[in-house]
């Protein structure tokens, strides 16, 4: 709705919106106007929107199902709509083709086509159950599969919800889906296969149909992705890649194992020993091959029973870093699926510095009764490169030494180039490098993303030579396991020829180059890029100002990553020819002097036009049929008239004459009798250049009138034979060439009497012009404070002369009155006064000036003079400030960011203003929300609606009353922003630019919460301002202060220093928790908190270490002191592990987690300590030895062995027990650790100086 508001007579406007349609397809948008009960229509336009449907399969939940006589297998599908398109067809059917390895019959299974409730399958959210809203999309009214034969079913879904009311953001395995498209119904189909085969595998395939929407558009269905494979194998040894490890679900071989560049990836081989019936072997063996043209090795462990979680198993693992070429992915003969595992060459026990030189790992060991008991597990982490190609097959290859093998022998299963070489549970693969997956040989395939891209701008309407903003909505979407982030994610964004990119308006800057055509090609590549995420980018374009009114301007932007190229997004912006064109005529005196009586005289009116076009219009085309007796305006003559002279015209234009009857003639150019709206040709008026005072008609045809120009022009004419009070009624009538419409004014003059005068008030403008100023149109505008200039002009326009002429003025008595003691006819005579504008002020000021004479003693009748206003328009002046009324932590890591914007009138006149607010927030915070929450009654928010980043109006020439006016308030608007906010900011504490602080007092950075207004006011004046809150950056750390110190009762003590700290520049509240755990046989003894930070009180019951607000730059710090000691019923050799942790292992020693909580975001510090636990042994080693001489010699050797994981000191005594009547006659150590100082004085028996070593530390066996 747009109110043009009242209009003076003689306005024509004109009126371009820019629309941006959001809207369903089959809806319809239209436009209407009216005014003084006249109503106009424009025709509906309708709303298309692109359409899309696909159907995806691929990757299934869950395992097969083994029953008496048969196996039932599942397969997941998604029916995905775009999320803008007009609603698909209310029942899809799909061709599914099936085939099993076994050859066997298959039939529906019991479930059919059922909801998707449990499991996971990577790409699928549920379709029921209990699970979380945003991973839950709808099932379909009505799913049916009915079996055609046994490898042809019929898949239809009916009932599809096209409403997207049920719209999940991420699978069923967490993944996020697109956002470019909706899951509009989500299932299972279970097939039965007629088989108990302990291995096999079933294959589907959908038929890709073309989708009609309602509104008659087709889309062909995504062949790619319609494909899915299970299988099922038992036994005692497999090898595949492992789906689980990265979230996902799948069977092994199946080709449906999915993820991005970048991704750790694992695989594992595997044997089971108690499904071995007889074992022959002495060594069990596994190897894992690398397909290093696409991998690089992260780690390897072995484990017992759980390929992922199972306990560590220990054995010794080898690496491959040799160089065969069959490894090498440089060579010619790069073929990992010919390499064996045997033999010494290339193979070292010695994990590498440079993981990245492992091309195979194998672990090789003593099958003891123990293993023989127990699943072994060789996990072997590998990382997709982060330049792998999308679409690349990624391989992995297993081997094993054969349990049953008296020889230890080998096995390298399925190895073959030849598909009709698979097993029954193998896979093709088709396009590949090999023939199929099985046990053994697993393929993974590497995924992308799709870019995508849309494009808005605001304004949507632009004035020549104005700005634009515009904004770029883009993502990388992808189903399945698609990576976290993307990098090289490139933006292209071609500007309409002439408009340029306005520097340092864009975070970050793009390339700019100009291509073949003279256009500015605008260039993003962006690193980091969140995957199915929503991202914003904006940035500002100048537009030259020789620009054709209606124009649509239009740019284009394509999005691009990976090689995938989105299609071509769109913006408009439509160039302003919005405005009016406004025609007024004067008359240039009240009374046509009448100076000899005869009724001769001479007079003239001024025709003004003025455009508020922003414009420039090619031309104004003006008729004005001249008076005449009978035309209807009120003229009333008694003599004639003629033109005085050519009409004189203030700018280029060409003045046409007519001398047809005026009665005849049609005063609206655009009448054929006068050809047409700026040009005459054709005309059937004798439409001519050539001047003649006898014209009854003229017309102005001007050149280019600039955008808010105006021009006046002035019709001379004299007159004969008239008597005094004639009235002559002249009238023109125009029309613009964008404004278009007619206008049309009229402006009496009259024949003087005998006695009379024409008085004129002018009112002098800024720019120094006198202005008649009778219509408001002419009002020149003023501020309080101006200085205004008035002149009062008089002249004689009669025959006789007048005395005692006394002039009045309405509004300034005093300034304006005068006296004019005789004017002769013909003269005149002026007045000027000044004045300055002082409150209180209405908001237009209109001064009357009138006069009187004296009566002539001849006639006795007063003589004739009118009166004239002048007026004038008095604008208030706004101002606006701008505050932060909070910023509060709401949870999540979101900021919940409050600011008031009050507008003021500082005077009494009313006044207008427009808003604008810009959030310059720190980029490390991602803006989740922001809206105006409170605004002025009776104030219409812009649309689209104000959102700080690409929709930066809030509102715009919003009426302010004056201050003196009933009912006067301010006008206060509250906006509020929900932002999420990092835990640590990057940068925090850095100085000037900390992207936590507050900028410099006025400036836009984007920093901390800054935000920033502008008021423009009814002059185009701007005013800024600037409200901001800091942001706090709280980070913790943690480290072993003290200890582990031995309290001499078996028990140790261990003091950790934990600092939270706040680099930030606002402050924060936190909590901090700690967390001990013992590993081995260690245990945790007691524990308590033994510093905090001043005011700040310890959990008594150690749930945390406390809550506390901390200042920017601020550190607290707290200590804990733990006791621990080895677990009571501890025996034989204590096991304590060292603090270094095996993949997936536990962290090992006294693990001491403490955690920091601020607004829902957590982070860790760990700290480990371990301990010495000393052993000792002895033994005899020699004796007794006789010597012969009635003694024996005794060796004993006394072992200390460190089996703990830190070194420690040691005390160690020996006191030798011998039996009653044996005599000991010397005693004395005789071998020592090198660098241990021996108690010289132990005599093995007295109980003082039995200790033979004293403090020494331990540094693993020492004897």
């Amino acid at each position: 709705m747009c109110n043009v508001g009242t209009q003076a007579q003689g306005t024509a406007v004109s009126l371009t919106s820019a629309m941006r349609v959001t809207g369903a397809t089959g809806d319809s948008i239209s436009a209407s106007a009216s005014i003084g009960g006249q109503q106009a229509q424009l025709p509906e336009i309708g709303i298309e929107n692109t359409f899309l449907q696909d159907i995806y399969w691929v990757q299934s939940a869950g395992s097969s199902t083994l029953n008496p006589t048969s196996r039932d297998v599942v397969f997941n599908w998604t029916v995905f709509h775009g999320a803008y398109s007009p609603a698909g067809p209310g029942t899809a059917t799909y061709n599914l083709t099936l085939e099993n390895s076994l050859g066997a019959t298959m039939q529906v299974g019991p479930d059919a086509c059922r909801a998707f409730t449990s499991g996971t399958a990577s790409g699928h959210p549920w379709s029921g159950g209990t699970h979380a809203a945003d991973q839950v999309g709808p099932f379909a009214g009505t799913c049916t599969l009915t079996r055609n034969s046994s490898t042809s079913y019929t898949l239809t879904i009916s009932g599809i919800d096209y409403s997207h009311a049920l719209a999940p953001t991420r699978d069923s395995a967490g993944n996020a889906l697109p956002t470019d498209r909706v899951a509009v119904a989500s299932g299972q189909i279970q097939i039965r296969v007629i088989s108990t085969e302990n291995a096999g595998r079933v294959g589907l395939t959908s038929s890709a149909p073309t989708y009609t929407a309602v509104d008659g558009q087709t889309f062909p269905d995504d062949a790619s992705n319609n494909t899915a494979n299970t299988t099922w194998v038992s036994g005692y040894w497999t090898h595949a890649w492992t789906p689980s490890y990265t979230g996902q679900s799948g069977a092994a071989w199946s080709d449906t194992y999915r993820v991005a560049p970048g991704t750790q990836v694992m695989s594992a081989p595997q044997v089971n020993f108690p499904n071995v019936s007889t074992i022959n072997a002495t060594q069990g063996g596994l190897c894992s091959v690398l397909d290093t043209r696409y991998v690089t090795f992260t780690g390897a462990v072995t484990r017992f029973e759980n390929s992922t979680t199972g306990p560590l198993a220990g054995l010794p693992v080898a690496y491959y870093t040799g160089t065969s070429a069959l490894l090498n992915p440089a060579s010619g003969s790069y073929d990992p699926n010919a390499f064996t595992c045997e033999g010494t060459t290339g193979w070292t026990t010695t994990a590498p510095a440079d993981l990245s030189t492992v091309k195979a790992v194998r672990a090789i060991y003593t099958l003891t009764p123990a293993i023989r008991a127990q699943r072994v597990v060789l996990q072997t982490l590998q990382q997709v490169k982060p330049d792998a190609p999308v679409g690349a097959n990624v391989w992995t290859w297993g081997a094993y030494i054969s349990a049953t093998s008296a020889t230890n022998a080998w096995v390298y299963p399925n190895r073959s180039a030849n598909v009709a070489d698979a097993p029954v549970n193998g896979v093709p693969t088709p396009g590949a490098r090999y023939a199929y997956a099985a046990g053994g040989r697993d393929i993974l395939r590497v995924i992308g993303v799709t870019p995508n891209v849309e494009k808005s701008v605001t304004p949507t309407t632009i004035d020549p030579g104005g700005q634009a903003t515009y904004t770029l909505n883009y993502s990388a979407n992808g189903t399945g396991a698609v990576a976290p982030t993307v990098d090289g994610y490139q933006l292209v964004d071609t500007l309409p020829a002439g408009t340029t990119y306005v520097p340092g308006s864009s975070t970050p800057e793009p390339v700019t180059t100009t291509d073949a055509s003279g256009r500015q090609v605008l260039t993003w590549t962006l690193n980091g890029v969140s995957t199915n995420a929503a991202h914003a980018l904006s940035y500002d374009v100048q537009y030259p100002a020789e620009l054709e009114g209606g124009a649509r301007l239009v740019n284009t932007v394509t999005a691009a990553v990976g090689g995938a190229q989105s299609g071509a997004a769109t913006a408009s912006v439509v160039v302003n020819d919005s405005g009016l064109t406004r025609i007024i005529k004067t008359a240039d005196q009240a009374f046509i002097p009448n100076l000899t009586g005869d009724g001769a005289g001479e007079g003239s009116w001024t025709v003004l036009v003025r455009s508020e076009d922003p414009m420039t219009q090619q031309f104004v085309d003006v008729i004005d049929i001249l008076p005449y007796t009978s035309d209807g305006r009120g003229t009333d003559i008694s003599g004639t008239y003629q033109l005085s002279g050519p009409i004189q015209v203030s700018m280029g234009a060409t003045v046409y004459y007519t001398t047809a009857d005026p009665a005849t003639l049609n005063d609206d150019s655009a009448d054929s009798s006068n050809g047409a709206a700026g040009n005459p040709g054709g005309n059937t008026v004798g439409w001519t250049t050539t001047f003649t005072p006898d014209a009854t008609a003229v017309r102005v045809i001007t050149g280019p009138l600039a955008a808010r120009a105006s021009f006046t022009f002035t019709v001379p004419i004299a007159t004969e034979d008239m008597e005094g009070g004639d009235i002559l009624v002249n009238r023109a009538q125009g029309r613009a060439e964008n404004t278009r419409l007619v206008m049309r004014t009229s402006a009496p003059t009259e024949i003087a009497n005998y006695y009379s005068a024409s008085l004129k008030k002018y009112v002098q403008d800024a720019a120094g012009t006198w202005r008649d100023a009778n219509d408001p149109v002419d009002y020149p505008e003023f501020r309080v404070g101006d200085t205004v200039r008035y002149r009062i002009v008089v002249e004689n326009t009669g025959q006789g002369t007048l005395t005692g002429i006394e002039i009045s003025d309405d509004q300034q008595p005093e300034l304006g009155s005068f006296t004019i003691d005789s004017l002769a006819p013909g003269q005149t005579q002026s007045h000027e006064f000044e004045i300055v504008l002082t409150e209180p002020l209405a908001d237009s000021v209109v001064n009357t000036a009138c006069a009187q004479a004296d009566i002539p003693a001849d006639s006795q009748v007063p003589p004739t003079i009118n009166c004239d206003p002048a007026g004038l328009v008095v604008i208030g002046d706004p101002t606006h400030t701008k505050e932060l009324v909070s910023a509060n932590p709401i949870g999540n890591g979101q900021w919940e960011v409050v600011y008031e914007i009050v507008v003021a009138n500082t005077q009494t006149p009313s006044t207008t203003y427009s808003l604008e607010d810009a959030l310059h927030f720190t980029d490390q915070a991602t803006i989740v929300s922001a809206a105006v929450t409170q605004a002025p009654d009776g104030v219409t928010l812009a649309d689209p609606a104000w959102n700080g980043q690409d929709n930066l109006t809030i509102a715009t020439d919003v009426p302010l009353a004056g201050t003196d006016d009933d009912g006067y308030t301010p006008h206060v608007y509250r906006v509020t922003v929900v932002a999420e906010v990092p835990l640590q900011v990057e940068g925090a504490g850095s100085g000037a630019n900390d992207p936590t602080a507050c900028p410099a007092e006025g400036s836009n950075a984007n920093q901390g919460f800054n935000n920033t207004s502008e008021m423009t006011g009814p002059d185009g004046e701007v005013e800024q301002d600037q409200a901001c809150a800091p942001i706090p950056s709280i980070d913790i750390t943690k480290t072993v202060s003290g200890g582990p110190t031995p309290n001499g009762d078996g028990t140790w003590t261990v003091t950790y220093d934990i600092v939270a700290t706040n680099t930030g520049a606002g402050a924060g509240t936190y909590e901090l928790t700690d967390r001990m755990t013992a590993d081995g046989d260690l245990e945790v003894r007691s524990g308590a908190v033994t510093t905090t930070p001043e005011g700040v009180t310890a959990s008594p019951s150690w749930t945390g270490l406390g809550a506390d607000t901390l200042p920017s730059g601020a550190e607290h710090t707290y200590q804990v002191e733990v006791v621990l000691a080895l677990a009571d019923g501890t025996q034989g050799a204590p096991v304590i592990t060292p603090c270094s942790a095996e993949p997936g292992g536990s962290q090992g020693g006294l693990s001491n987690a403490a955690a920091i909580d601020h607004n829902s975001l957590t982070d860790s510090a760990e700290a480990c300590v371990t301990v010495a636990s000393i052993t000792v042994d002895k033994t005899i080693s020699a004796g007794p030895t006789p010597n012969g001489d009635g003694t024996w010699t005794i060796t004993y050797d006394l072992v200390a062995t460190n089996i703990g994981a830190a070194a420690g000191d040691y005390d160690l005594s020996d006191q030798l027990h011998y039996g009653e009547g044996i005599e000991i006659t010397s005693a004395a150590v005789t071998t020592a650790p090198d660098g241990v100082t021996t108690n010289a004085d132990w005599t093995a028996d007295a109980l003082d100086e039995r200790r033979v070593v004293r403090r020494d530390p331990a540094r693993g066996t020492m004897t």
